[in-house]
């Protein structure tokens, strides 16, 4: 493998959900993040020849992990604000809520 591979650096892994989630940054970076969210996992692993860091980075942050102080931590459901409990998804799904 190349040292020549571009990597993230470390505010964008500390910032992985602002770029994902919220659509923040407009650099190369942030949107090959946003590209690799929108493949399947045959894409991905094309992707991950030319982006290792990036689809990396991607596969921890949807397995619940996140870049905290250095490394990427197993985030807990109660404390991810952007978490929807799934009772209420379901609850959706099902045709429940106020205008049913």
């Amino acid at each position: 493998m190349s040292d020549n591979i571009l990597k993230l650096t470390e505010f964008d892994k500390e910032n992985f959900e602002g770029i994902l989630v919220h659509k923040e940054g407009d650099w190369l970076s942030a949107r090959l993040i946003r590209i690799i969210s929108t493949m399947d996992k045959i894409n991905r692993e094309q992707m991950n020849r030319g982006f290792p860091d990036h689809v990396y980075c991607y596969e921890q942050y949807i397995q619940g992990f996140r870049y905290i102080e250095g490394e990427w931590k197993k985030r807990k459901k109660e404390t991810d604000p952007y978490a929807i409990p799934p009772f209420i998804t379901l609850y959706k799904q099902v045709g429940g809520g106020e205008d049913a």
